[in-house]
């Protein structure tokens, strides 16, 4: 029998099995289409007379990735994940799964729902549900603990992160592993559940309950550790806790009930917003020509102990990293400060001594210059004078590593012309993922992929931008701090600030932020930006200017706004005094929390008008990622599409006899709020 193309569904008969296929570019997303044809070609399997088995797989690099969650904002279609799940685990043929790749959220609950499961080493696995604010909704919440119990259940649904199929606590999920094509094991697998005429279903299966009473501790174990009774976590708990307290199909409709409440909640779509926004920052003009060159070695040119981490980074995903400096010393130095760090790691047992020993193998230093010409990317710190580095003949990507640094001046001082790209690359590594990287006018689009494909090989979002005065994260920040500021010069206390910014969604109140950054540094860059653009200063006799001139740096000097002792932060009373002037009745009128948010919306309306960032999208990924803006609440302008721009314009209005530079409406909010507009969509 040939090969039968339906829609985004293969089919074959290979041996008596009908294979069928999932082949939806890209990553086999189990769309609305697919379903449907999927639907159709099980159904035909089941009633071919010359068919005694089926096997389930995916074309390409991986099995599936699941469900579009674009979909989530919307009428889901039918047939819906968990209906497929039921068709097969009820087939009256064996259904095996053959995994390659990654089986991810609906896609791994689809193999869950087959009589058994081959997978191929190296593959992996995730319920990822949790980050986006929803249980799994196609049967995960119910079989999986049938078939590992709910310890290992719940460390793989609230975690949502990927696993290795060859993790112990999947033995139970997999019938086979192997290192060829599954398929073909798959096939054979199939066969034998057929001629035996036995196979067991997944809801059938008892083996993770063998235990009630650990079953039950583990679920109120995990209570214990949750932050809050609510929320996805906790609705996912529920769900495990059902497995075992309800019939198989009352567990579904339990499931499928909280599933279908948590996709209408605000926290499911702003988390939804982040996860497609930080994709959608991936999309930049120069990936559509630039073609990414190998890169083997990386040398890092006056690396600070601020580079420190980039290069262990580097290091870790096998680059080999060689420091340059003109310093023999500083050399000597750089090597010593990496090697600390690994010895930490080991001593903590974060890394192990073997892969401590391979990692600094590939790391050498020296001060020749000849030593940059092996290298394919070159991380710039500015810090060595450009005649020490002259790179006429160096073809390497070369990227500059500090968002402030004249970009153009240096191509021309060091020799490298326009293939320089500059970047921030936000700290803590490991914690943030986050990377603006800034694209000058005539900058090769080869550089930016190069660029780009080492930065998303260590797990990072890259944000693109032009350049711009300390960069997009750090203009919007700014904004914060001055309308933070102004506040306190309208009568509220910079304690009541704080909160304000923390109802908004910020981690930290704008002071704690300025302490952390230190008050010198943001009073320079505050100068900056009054340079650079026509903007309104501080009052003349401003808090931060008052503390500054009387000795205050910031956390790291144990006082600033706050005061730091004990490893804990303290309000500085006689900061905190009500003013006998009040506050300002504009204030009174806009509230703190959405005075915050007008100002921030403004600047990021003039980002976007400069063409700084290349949509609305990237500056809540930096916000969120880079500033500790809450995921749930998905970023201040997916804040503002959520208040509506009608009410931000109205509150500019108000707010701009306190500061033009501040508040005085931008005219692209005005343009927007006539035609109807959001940031993200039309105004329904």
């Amino acid at each position: 029998m040939g090969t039968v193309l339906v829609e985004e569904v293969h089919s074959r008969r290979q041996s008596g099995v009908t294979v069928i296929t999932l082949d939806r570019p890209v990553a086999n997303a189990l769309a609305p289409a697919l379903r449907l044809a999927l639907d159709s070609q099980i159904r035909q399997a089941i009633e071919d007379s010359n068919s005694c088995a089926i096997v389930l797989t995916g074309a390409g690099n991986l099995f599936s990735t699941g469900v579009d969650i674009t979909e989530y904002d919307r009428q889901l279609a039918s047939p819906w994940v968990g209906d497929l799940c039921s068709l097969i685990e009820n087939s009256e043929k064996p259904v095996v799964a053959a995994i390659h790749g990654s089986a991810v959220g609906a896609g791994f609950e689809l193999a869950l729902a087959a009589h058994a499961r081959v997978a191929r080493t190296g593959s992996k696995i995730a319920l990822p549900d949790v980050g986006l604010g929803l249980t799994p909704g196609a049967g995960g919440t119910q079989r999986l603990p049938r078939l590992v119990g709910a310890q290992a259940a719940l460390e793989l649904m609230l975690s949502g992160q990927l696993v290795d199929v060859s993790e112990p606590r999947l033995r139970g999920v997999f019938d086979r592993t192997t290192d060829q094509n599954p398929e073909d094991d798959a096939i054979d697998l199939a066969l034998l559940l057929a001629e035996s005429g036995k196979w067991s279903r997944t809801k059938d299966c008892d083996r993770g309950f063998s235990d009630p009473e650990r079953y039950q501790n583990a679920i109120a174990f995990i209570k214990s550790k949750l932050s809050a009774s609510t929320g996805a976590e906790s609705d996912i708990v529920k769900c495990v806790e059902a497995a075992l307290l309800l019939p198989f199909e009352s567990g579904l409709s339990f499931e499928s009930a909280i599933f279908q409440d948590r996709i209408k909640l605000p926290e499911a779509r702003a988390l939804r917003h982040v996860f497609t926004s930080e994709r959608r920052a991936a999309i930049m003009p120069e990936l559509a020509t630039g073609r990414a060159a190998e890169v083997h070695d990386i040398c890092f040119l006056g690396a600070g102990t601020n580079e420190f981490e980039l290069i262990c980074a580097c290091l870790e995903r096998g680059k080999n990293v060689h420091l340059y400096d003109v310093n023999l010393d500083a050399v000597n130095a750089k090597i010593a400060g990496i090697h600390s760090i690994y010895d930490t790691a080991v001593s903590r047992k974060v890394l192990l001594p073997q892969a401590c020993k391979e990692q600094l193998a590939r790391l050498s230093a020296s001060t020749e210059r000849s030593s940059m010409k092996e290298a394919q990317l070159i991380f710039d710190s500015g810090k060595i004078a450009a005649q020490e580095i002259f790179a006429d003949e160096n073809q390497a990507a070369w990227v500059i590593l500090n968002s402030d640094f004249d970009l153009a001046r240096r191509a021309r001082e060091t020799g490298i012309n326009e293939q320089a790209v500059g970047c921030r690359i936000y700290s803590p590594i490991n914690k943030s993922r986050l990377v603006e990287l800034t694209v000058p006018a005539g900058c090769p689009a080869d550089a930016v992929a190069t660029a780009d494909m080492v930065f998303n090989a260590m797990d990072m979002t890259v944000v693109r931008s032009a350049p711009v005065t300390g960069g997009p994260g750090y203009a919007m920040i700014l904004a914060l701090y001055q309308s933070a500021l102004k506040l306190v010069d309208a009568g509220v206390r910079p304690l009541d600030v704080d909160k304000s910014v923390k109802r908004l969604g910020f981690s930290q109140g704008a002071f704690q932020m300025i302490d952390r950054d230190g008050l010198q540094l943001v009073r320079d860059r505050i100068n900056q930006v009054q340079r650079s653009r026509a903007f309104d200063g501080l009052h003349p006799d401003n808090l931060l200017d008052r503390l500054i001139n009387a000795g205050a740096a910031g956390r790291a000097a144990g006082q600033g706004f706050y005061l730091y002792r004990d490893d804990r932060v303290h309000p500085i009373p006689e900061l905190n005094d009500c003013n006998p002037a009040g506050v300002s009745p504009i204030i009174r009128t806009v509230g703190p929390e959405q005075a915050i948010l007008a100002a921030l919306v403004n600047e990021a309306v003039r980002l976007l008008q400069g063409g700084v960032v290349q949509r609305a999208s990237d500056l809540d990924v930096l916000m969120v990622k880079g500033y500790g803006f809450s995921g749930p609440r998905g970023g201040p302008l997916f804040q503002a599409d959520v208040l509506g721009l009608s009410a931000i314009l109205k509150n500019l209005r108000l707010l701009q006899p306190l500061s033009a530079g501040l508040w005085t409406p931008d005219p692209l909010i005005e343009s927007m709020v006539k035609n109807g507009e959001r940031f993200f969509g039309r105004v329904n």
